[in-house]
């Protein structure tokens, strides 16, 4: 998945993992392709989140291929999210009402397609990926620039508009972090990564054994 080395083979263990705690599982896929979309689905997962969504054009692509015909164009298999075909008939009756998409808005191609993308009804909110837009502006991982705060504040005020779901990937965990943006409205917060969390612990750990020396 994007990002990380894992492959579909852990992804179908995680996913069994997540589903024995009766949770749902959204997958952040590498790109927007059918076949990556299709797999991550038949897997199992509840709902697809979508990278670098620029264009009214990628968020189509990405629709068609997450939904069931007539909608869409998901192929049609028995695979682990029917129970390998058990529950064939109710999984495919209610998957195109329950799937969850979530289009990431990470890079400033896609700020001129705003009002297009979010204001579409099959998406569930869209997510804000700090470090790629940032880098897209050109100043890598800079969240207190200026114009990267601009951006932030647009987004924002148009899902607010239009009473959509708004995610932030937060990456450090720090509290303080966490309750600025819960404050600033963001009600979808990706918080860190499995190695972050080991990384910022490890830190606070050797910072607190530093004062010792």
């Amino acid at each position: 998945m994007e990002h990380f080395s894992i492959s579909f083979q852990n992804l179908e263990e995680i996913i069994r993992l997540v589903d024995a705690y009766k949770k749902p599982t959204l997958v952040r896929i590498e790109k927007i392709e059918e076949k990556c979309i299709s797999k991550s689905l038949d897997l199992g997962a509840s709902g697809i989140i979508a990278p670098n969504v620029n264009s009214a054009e990628d968020l189509n692509l990405l629709i068609d291929s997450v939904y069931y015909p007539l909608k869409g164009s998901r192929g049609v298999g028995l695979t682990r999210s029917s129970n390998h075909g058990k529950d064939f008939s109710n999984y495919y009756k209610k998957f195109n009402n329950s799937v969850v998409i979530i289009p990431m808005i990470e890079n400033v191609k896609a700020l001129n397609n705003l009002d297009e993308i979010i204001t579409n009804k099959d998406i569930d909110g869209i997510l804000i990926g700090p470090y790629d837009l940032s880098a897209s502006l050109g100043t890598p991982g800079k969240f207190g620039q200026l114009k990267f705060k601009k951006i932030i504040k647009k987004i924002s005020n148009i899902t607010k508009k239009n009473n959509v779901t708004c995610g932030m990937h937060i990456v450090h965990t720090n509290s303080a972090n966490l309750s600025k943006h819960i404050k600033s409205g963001y009600n979808f917060i990706p918080f860190s990564t499995d190695i972050q969390i080991f990384v910022d612990g490890l830190s606070e750990k050797l910072n607190a054994l530093k004062k010792f020396r």
